[in-house]
């Protein structure tokens, strides 16, 4: 389609393609020039065509001279492949089905490009027929309004896109809802038309202030109970303790019967014991988490992780539209968590693995000794700029003084030296000359030389290079250097050294 259009722009396509090869007459000079004219044409129309193909494509109509010819090869070898195509996309867009994953929006641009791809190829779909084939697709949880929609096919797209639209939002809020966390007051509010005198209420409010120090509070209920439940703990930043429903996750138990306060009005659960939770974080870090003083609740419903006593362990959380963060007191990155239904989730599987490396919830040794090696044996001056400027988050906690480590000597060691096993000292040009041989060479120079005679003066450090073809020329070219060095310098050689060579 698109190089019939440029032929057809370049006014190719009727008089090249469509129309046969103008005949040249006898004597008659006007055949000619247009049978010239045709033959200009039909060389520009056969590069677009070639041009428009791959190099493996184009080389199969090399032998053609004609562009009408390669038009009709063309169109001859892919038409039954756009036909394939159209009866293709057909089945697809007629057997449109909405995916349960899939957003609205999603299932309408999905309809909309097969639609236009329809078009493209020549067979054209209506708006009629495309709002049609949405409306059979949608799934199920869509029948109360499908039915109102079918009868109604004149419905344009935009108007139908924005009722689905509509209702999916609807949808949403109505799931949210359902599944919501529900937020309650920690305790009922008391009318005070009663008969009690403002004296009295305020007595019992004292009693029930000093009753509730004691209790445990679970502000958090969510309905959901499914796999990822049991390793999803659930940010409370309301709940006194960390707490789970299931003992035996729980280490170093002690039996503690306790009243749980929870935000449905008038109901209350009890913990059962006490203990300790080893977990291993389900993120990139995958570190080992200890959590203390974990309650078990049989009757509550998810995991919770206490904000505040996750803080006073001396760590610090941080909530924000990316998520929710752990760090510990030295600035160390414990675990992650993700926003989900309008409430952060961290998880941990439980482990029964004894493990050094334990990142727990709870106050660490922070001291210069620890930095120094996280830091890979800094300089203490560093170290203490660092502090200054706040530079490390933990930082500013150090504790104790500072001490140099083994490692820290031995890293900041250094050699001295070691002195020449022998050195020489010469005090004149040609007191000593050093000879070498270097050779034969695989390949031979334009001379046919195949040796280098390399001859270097102690003294000065200079250097004589000689080029010779073979071994037995060594003793002439080395005294003819001498004699020309020692008439030079009105010197002689004393002494000569080499390796033999």
């Amino acid at each position: 389609m698109k190089v019939e259009a440029l032929l057809d722009a370049k006014d190719l396509f009727e008089e090249v393609i469509e129309n046969e090869e103008p005949k040249i007459t006898e004597n008659d000079p006007e055949s000619v020039r247009e049978h010239k004219a045709w033959s200009k044409k039909n060389k520009e129309a056969m590069g677009i065509l070639v041009l428009s193909l791959k190099a493996e494509q184009a080389i199969i109509y090399k032998g053609i001279k004609k562009a009408k010819d390669i038009w009709n090869e063309i169109k001859l070898r892919f038409e039954g492949a756009v036909e394939d195509r159209k009866i293709d996309i057909m089945l697809e867009l007629t057997s449109l089905k909405k995916s349960q994953s899939e957003s609205i929006e999603e299932y309408l641009t999905r309809a909309q490009r097969l639609c236009r791809q329809m078009n493209e190829l020549g067979k054209t779909v209506t708006e009629r027929e495309l709002v049609r084939y949405i409306i059979e697709g949608l799934p199920d949880t869509f029948e109360s309004i499908v039915l109102p929609l079918s009868t109604n096919r004149a419905i344009p797209l935009v108007d139908l896109k924005q009722t689905l639209l509509n209702f999916e939002k609807k949808m949403l809020r109505e799931e949210r809802n359902s599944r919501h966390t529900r937020l309650m007051k920690k305790h009922p509010v008391r009318s005070r038309a009663n008969g009690k005198s403002y004296d009295q209420h305020r007595s019992e409010h004292a009693k029930i202030s000093k009753e509730s120090d004691k209790k445990e509070f679970a502000f958090t209920l969510h309905e959901e109970d499914t796999d990822d439940a049991l390793t999803e703990w659930h940010l409370d930043s309301a709940c006194t303790s960390h707490m789970t429903p299931d003992e035996t996750w729980l280490v170093n138990k002690k039996v503690e019967n306790k009243i749980i306060s929870v935000a449905e009005e008038g109901r209350n659960i009890e913990s059962i014991c006490r203990g300790e939770l080893k977990t291993i974080t389900m993120d990139e870090a995958s570190k080992n988490v200890k959590l203390k003083n974990v309650l078990c609740v049989p009757k509550l419903r998810c995991n919770l992780l206490s904000v505040p006593s996750t803080v006073k362990s001396g760590n610090e959380v941080v909530l924000n539209e990316k998520g929710a963060f752990i760090y510990s007191e030295d600035g160390e990155l414990i675990c992650t968590g993700k926003l989900k239904e309008n409430m952060f989730i961290v998880n941990l599987t439980p482990r029964k693995s004894e493990s050094e490396d334990e990142a727990c919830f709870q106050t660490n040794a922070n001291t210069y000794e620890i930095w120094d090696r996280r830091l890979g044996h800094v300089n203490f001056e560093y170290l203490k700029a660092m502090l200054s400027k706040q530079m490390v988050r933990g930082l500013e906690k150090l504790k104790g003084k500072i001490e140099i480590c083994d490692s820290c000597i031995k890293g900041k060691m250094t050699r001295r030296p070691y002195e020449n096993s022998y050195s020489e000292t010469t005090k004149d040009p040609l007191e000593l000359l050093h000879i070498d041989l270097c050779g034969p060479m695989k390949i031979t120079s334009l001379g046919g030389k195949k040796y280098i005679l390399t001859v270097v003066d102690q003294f000065t450090r200079r250097y004589f290079v000689e080029f010779i073809k073979t071994k037995d020329e060594v003793p002439g070219v080395l005294q003819k250097l001498i004699n020309k060095r020692e008439n030079e310098l009105n010197s002689t050689v004393k002494r000569i050294r080499s390796d033999n060579g």
